[in-house]
Parts: structure tokens; sequence; C-alpha cells
């Protein structure tokens, strides 16, 4: 066994019962360690791959997470401010084709968003500037409403916060 081990490594050892070691052949030392060294820099290179695999696994994971959950939490792929922001162009046909689907998508999926349009095509002119969730709102002063100056323009012409003002009026 011994034999063929040492055939199969391509190493003249010296017998078990030899007392001394024989002097190795001229280059065997370098080739030993050019070896070793090969060796363990495909060693670290593997590690490396395999990290560097892991991690892409694992980005590519939480991408395809990540849109899952926000085309499933955002219907249309559009954000409920988006489609707020983009409501007067919307309705006066000034949206791209593509817009125009995501934001009907989005009023399919969003029953606040769909409710807050209705309200603005057929209801009060205050859910046109009120963007908050704050019942007591009027648009002035308030950090989370959009466009302050438009509300004040609108409660201008009304003092009744239930009065209707008709889109064409609001948007001139």
């Amino acid at each position: 066994m011994n034999d063929q081990h040492q055939r199969a490594s391509g190493l003249d050892l010296p017998d078990d019962d030899a007392t001394e070691w024989a002097p190795c052949r001229d280059g065997e030392l370098r080739r030993m360690i050019a070896h070793n060294r090969t060796a363990r820099l495909n060693r670290a290179l593997a590690r490396g791959v395999s990290t560097g695999a892991v991690v892409l696994v694992l980005l590519g994971g939480w991408v395809i997470f990540d849109r899952g959950v926000k085309t499933s939490r955002e219907p249309g792929g559009i954000d409920c401010a988006a489609v707020r922001d983009n409501f007067a162009a919307y309705t006066s046909d000034k949206v791209t084709p593509e817009m125009r689907q995501r934001i009907n998508e989005h009023l399919e999926g969003c029953p606040k968003c769909k409710a807050a349009y209705e309200e603005m095509l057929y209801g009060t002119a205050t859910a046109w500037w009120r963007s908050c969730d704050d019942p007591n709102c009027k648009g002035y002063n308030c950090p989370y409403c959009r466009d302050t100056e438009f509300a004040r323009r609108l409660a201008s012409l009304t003092d009744d916060e239930s009065a209707t003002v008709p889109l064409v009026l609001a948007m001139k």
C-alpha cells in the first residue's frame, strides 16, 4: 500500500526501514511549494466565488420579493400620492397612455384613492386639496397638504365646505 501511495504521488521516498533520508531531486521542493500555493489559491477562489454566488442569490431574491410586495401594496405600481398629484392631468387626458393605465389599475385596487377621485369629480371641492387624513383640515398651513395656495383659492370661492364647485371652475 505504501509503495502504491509513493508511486501515485510521484515522490521517490525511501523505504520505511531506511535510516536516512535521501536528498531531493532538483526542483522538487519548488514544485511542491508551487503546488501547495496553487491549491491554496484555488480554495480561496472557490470560497470567494461561492460567497459571491450566495450574495447574488440573496440580492436577487430581495429585489424580486420587494417588487412583489410593492406591487401588492401599490396597485398599478404607483403610490397614492402620485395618483392624487396626477388627478388633474388624468381628468383632462394629459397623461401618457402608460400612466393612464397605471392610474386606472391603482383606482381599481385602492378604495381610498377611488373615493377621493370620485369626490373630486362629483363631490365637494374640499376633496381636491385635502391630501392628509385629518377631517378638520381645511388646507391652511397643513404640512401634509400638497397645495395650500390652491386650497386658499378654492376656499375663497365658497365658505361652505359642503358646497360643490364644478371641476372646470376649480381648474381655472
